[in-house]
């Protein structure tokens, strides 16, 4: 359900900064990319998680800015080998036969759902290294310690287990 929050809370954030022009709308999502991940990993509510995506990208919404346009760019190169060649079938089958445009319509939907299923994964991985990304440099956390949080201090040297022991 936190999720759930955490992505209705930041649609609407968004939405309304697109409301008042397309440049605020872009600047918020920049800002709020990492919304998600600071919400699943440190496990933070709604409005905290962005808050807390809003602290991050603090001066890193270019870098942002660059995730989602290599995202669409990739995302348009996918619906072109997927989609685009079932729709101008489509098209072109319209006048001559009319019967298997339903056919096509089908391809274009199967089409699409697989160029979608291929290319969300890359925006969900994007923000994710992103999220780390900005923890290590903005307040130089250790990753393994991010991984392991019940782990705060290394073992001493001498209790780790080996083969003969």
């Amino acid at each position: 359900m936190n999720l759930f929050g955490v992505t209705m809370l930041n649609g609407i954030a968004i939405f309304v900064g697109l409301i008042l022009l397309v440049i605020p709308g872009i600047w918020l999502a920049c800002r709020l990319i990492v919304c998600v991940p600071a919400a699943l990993l440190e496990d933070l509510g709604a409005r905290d998680s962005l808050e807390r995506s809003y602290r991050l990208t603090e001066d890193s919404a270019g870098r942002a800015f660059v995730i989602y346009l290599v995202y669409f760019v990739i995302a348009i190169i996918a619906a072109s080998l997927f989609t685009y060649p079932f729709e101008f079938m489509m098209a072109l089958s319209l006048r001559t036969h009319p019967d298997s445009v339903r056919m096509w319509l089908g391809l274009v939907q199967v089409g699409s759902s697989v160029a979608e299923t291929l290319i969300t994964p890359i925006l969900l991985i994007g923000t994710a290294i992103f999220y780390y990304d900005l923890r290590v440099r903005k307040e130089a956390f250790d990753l393994q310690l991010m991984m392991n949080p019940s782990a705060a201090a290394p073992p001493p040297p001498g209790s780790i287990p080996s083969m003969l022991s």
